[in-house]
């Protein structure tokens, strides 16, 4: 049975770095066998900013919007998720953080890898996503992607030095297909 690994793109702008790096992510993915790979890009779920009277946490959280319903089957059906994570001031962009707000059981327990890139490479987005997911009890592997523009990666999101990506990408696929 193949495992399903979801990508979910952190970036909600228009011609952005994700547009161009979350296929090369996909790809590699896919790449692997027994690997279903579905890839969501958050600027087209659709969520609102979480404004839920409980949280998702609690045993009386009962979303009713239908985007946020969708979302949450999505991470409860994938078996590992990749978070493609920009820099956003040191930190997962907003609307990334909202996605992940708005889903607590479907997280727990669930491996996520990190594949991110800014101008200081990602390893402040990571720590930042590591406290993030670690209260909402994923299961956060320790390999990450860490490109730094004009470096690694171009900014317009095409690859700079396809050896270090490469190497940094693929340790960070064997991981979570292996999760």
């Amino acid at each position: 049975m193949a495992r399903k690994i979801l990508v979910v793109s952190g970036s909600s702008r228009p011609g952005g770095v994700a547009d161009t790096f979350v296929p090369v992510v996909s790809k590699e993915l896919a790449s692997r066998d027994n690997v279903e790979v579905t890839t969501v890009d958050v600027k087209h779920l659709g969520l609102p900013f979480f404004d839920a009277p409980v949280a998702p946490s609690s045993e009386e959280f009962a979303p009713d919007n239908e985007n946020v319903l969708a979302w949450t089957k999505m991470v409860g059906d994938a078996d590992a998720i990749v978070l493609v994570t920009p820099e956003y001031n040191g930190s997962l962009s907003a609307i990334q953080k909202n996605a992940i707000d708005w889903v607590f059981k479907e997280w727990n327990d669930k491996p996520v890898a990190l594949a991110g890139y800014g101008w200081y490479g990602a390893s402040r987005v990571h720590d930042n996503a590591k406290i993030v997911l670690g209260n909402v009890k994923a299961n956060v592997l320790p390999t990450t992607t860490n490109l730094t523009f004009m470096k690694e990666l171009n900014v317009d999101g095409t690859i700079a030095d396809e050896a270090a990506v490469d190497a940094q990408l693929k340790a960070t696929v064997d991981e979570v297909v292996a999760a």
